[in-house]
């Protein structure tokens, strides 16, 4: 129940890639389409919807050169930057 709280007075989310599991409570929750949780069972890295008020729309996030570098957790790239 505190989590719808906090839901309802945020003026925007983001939901990213979900597991099956927990894809019924999220589309109730947040009144997803069939479309909409398809979306995010199956979203790449960085896809997802983005909501404003009533308004859903699917994005994707994609960073920047630096930003990646800075958040990365890719173990063959941490790799890679520790033996250059």
């Amino acid at each position: 129940e505190r989590g719808k709280e906090i839901i309802a007075n945020s003026s925007i989310q983001v939901l990213l890639k979900q597991a099956p599991a927990s894809i019924e409570k999220i589309g109730q929750v947040f009144n997803l389409s069939q479309g909409e949780r398809r979306l995010l069972l199956t979203a790449g890295l960085g896809q997802g919807l983005f909501f404003a008020g009533s308004t859903h729309v699917a994005m994707r996030v994609i960073a920047s050169p630096e930003e990646h570098e800075l958040i990365t957790s890719n173990p063959a790239e941490l790799l890679a930057r520790q033996n250059s």
